[in-house]
């Protein structure tokens, strides 16, 4: 997505600040941005959006600069903000720092939810004017808010600045990717071997497990560079446009997956046919001595499922991970005639290295990793405190392009019939509560996903009850069934719209948006739509309303072309915009 409303200002590389990895928390959000070196000057980026990157070292004439900027009617979100900087905005610096503890929003329509962050916070007595948005709770069971802010919306003038106090793009990627100073150790007393879970033991907070923290805070972000200003009540000024996450305006996802574990073909038949009864397709990963033949291979694709790889990995993994995986895709091409698919999960799920996994997957092409599965006894639901596919991120800033997507329940895991230790120990009904209300909880107000993975052999020894229960929960609300990679090809498609910058009109305002093939699914979210109509190219658009953190938003679906087009956005006489 390019050609933005909203610029980012990075120092030097984006690396060190994290600033390319904010860039890629916007794209997830389906935000266009425009990223800008600090050294490229200022004067250019009026008028818009500007976010500045952490801890970013502001001159005087350029903290001046900006303020006049939000004055003029512009809007300026700051991520941990430098003391100096902040100063000049109002704020006064008490020189304490907190690098963890809990949050909770505290504004209007915003999920009430504790919340933990994972990077410097800086604490700041905020100007007179300012409003807290977040604050900083107690780190007791009650996580009681301190009235210490957190996140603080500021209006200047005919504009407004947010201030983010804390390091939110670090703290998203340790939430997300674990500890990093745990990799390499064992925490979540699961033998042998070494997992993504083990870098989450004593790191995820069990109270905020059922929440995708790392998805609000995102969303969040979202919200302070798109919502409408606070003096605006109307699209024709009112916020920038951006990208739902849900193919046909769904509310949420299920993507469904299944690791292989050398399960029989009548074991792939009993699930394949409950995947019929609930029109789902899932995304099979296959072990090195699969039961699949070509035929059956054939014939599920056509019907819209997908096939990669469920490697068996050993020690030593660095030296081991690359060679076995290049064998095994050769197999698998030589097999069925064609390649593996872009995702890809380990058998047993080990991991090396902080990153150094995601690496090797990176290199050798494929572009998903659903390796980070939610293993107990220390790690629980959202282990990674999200769900919607974000890039891997180096402790140096680095962006590995690989996406990250996570799962969060499995049969092994969850209930207790499958025997194991690492599990949930659920009774079924428990099991169907605690993944449904999740479901529900998506659907209605976070926004977030699940993906859920069934061996064929459990499904058919043990967990069929609880699968069957949960899709005919997702296909009661109208929440597509899909498979994990089937959900990667619209993320793709969605990557690849570009929203332009409006242009005003007299009657309101047009944008240009370039449109690639399949985005016919993807809708665009207009912030405080309160009147008025849209047109394609001159054509009117079916609209559609969202009410998203409290505040309104037009849907708009892509139309069926693809290249560029004219959206538009017109007022209807006597109606108020």
């Amino acid at each position: 997505m390019g050609g933005a409303d909203v610029t980012l200002i990075v120092a030097s590389d984006g690396r060190e600040d994290f600033g390319l990895y904010t860039s890629e928390l916007l794209r997830m959000e389906g935000v266009a941005v425009t990223v800008r070196g600090l050294g490229d000057g200022l004067p250019a980026l009026l008028p818009g959006v500007v976010v500045l990157a952490s801890d970013l070292p502001l001159t005087r004439p350029e903290a001046d600069l900006l303020h006049r900027h939000a004055e003029a009617g512009g809007r300026l979100v700051f991520l941990a903000p430098h003391p100096h900087g902040a100063e000049e905005f109002g704020f006064a610096p008490t020189y304490r720092t907190s690098v963890e503890g809990f949050l909770r929003m505290t504004w209007p329509g915003l999920p009430p939810e504790p919340m933990q962050f994972h990077a410097a916070l800086r604490h700041m007595v905020i100007p007179a004017n300012g409003r807290v948005v977040a604050q900083v709770c107690t780190g007791d069971a009650s996580h009681t808010p301190t009235g210490e802010p957190a996140i603080v919306r500021l209006p200047l003038g005919l504009g407004e600045a947010w201030f983010f106090l804390y390091d939110l793009p670090r703290s998203i990627a340790w939430t997300r990717q674990g500890d990093p100073r745990r990799s390499g150790l064992h925490g979540n007393h699961v033998a042998p071997g070494w997992r993504p879970a083990d870098m989450f033991a004593g790191f995820l907070a069990p109270e905020c497990a059922a929440t995708p923290q790392a998805d609000l805070q995102c969303h969040l972000l979202r919200h302070a560079i798109c919502s409408p200003p606070m003096h605006v009540d109307g699209p024709e000024d009112g916020g920038v446009p951006w990208l739902w996450p849900f193919p046909d305006d769904a509310p949420t996802v299920l993507l469904l997956s299944s690791d292989e574990d050398w399960s029989t073909p009548e074991q792939f038949e009993a699930l394949h046919d409950a995947l019929g009864r609930y029109d789902a397709r899932i995304t099979w990963y296959l072990v090195p001595e699969t039961c699949i033949t070509p035929e059956r291979f054939d014939a599920w694709r056509g019907e819209g499922h997908t096939f990669s790889i469920h490697p068996v990995l050993e020690e030593p993994l660095a030296r081991t991970w690359e060679p076995s995986i290049a064998r095994h895709r050769a197999e698998f091409r030589e097999r069925f005639g064609v390649e593996a698919g872009p995702s890809v999960r380990n058998h047993a799920i080990p991991w090396v290295g902080y990153v150094t996994g995601a690496r090797i997957n990176a290199a050798l092409g494929f572009m998903w990793d659903a390796n980070y599965f939610t293993c107990p006894p220390r790690t629980w639901h959202y282990m990674t405190g999200g769900a919607l596919p974000l890039p891997f991120v180096d402790v140096t800033g680095e962006v590995i392009p690989i996406l990250q997507l996570p799962a969060q329940f499995s049969d092994e895991t969850t209930l207790a019939a499958s025997g194991y230790e690492f599990s949930l120990g659920l009774q079924e009904d428990e099991a169907v509560e605690s993944v449904i209300g999740l479901l529900r909880a998506n659907a209605e107000r976070y926004h977030s996903l699940l993906c859920v993975n069934t061996h064929p052999v459990s499904f058919a020894g043990y967990s069929r009850g609880l699968w069957e229960r949960v899709l005919a929960e997702a296909q009661r609300l109208a929440v597509p069934r899909m498979s994990l990679e089937g959900y990667a090809e619209f993320w793709e498609t969605r990557q690849k719209v570009e929203v332009g910058p409006a242009t005003p009109t007299k009657a309101g305002w047009t944008r240009r948006v370039t449109v690639p093939d399949g985005a016919a699914s993807v809708s665009l979210i207009v912030p405080g739509a309160s009147g008025g109509r849209f047109e394609w190219d001159g054509v009117p658009s079916d609209v559609g309303t969202r009410e998203v953190f409290g505040v309104p938003h037009a849907v708009v679906r892509l139309p069926e072309v693809r290249g560029a087009c004219v959206l538009a956005w017109r007022s209807v006489a006597g109606v108020s915009p």
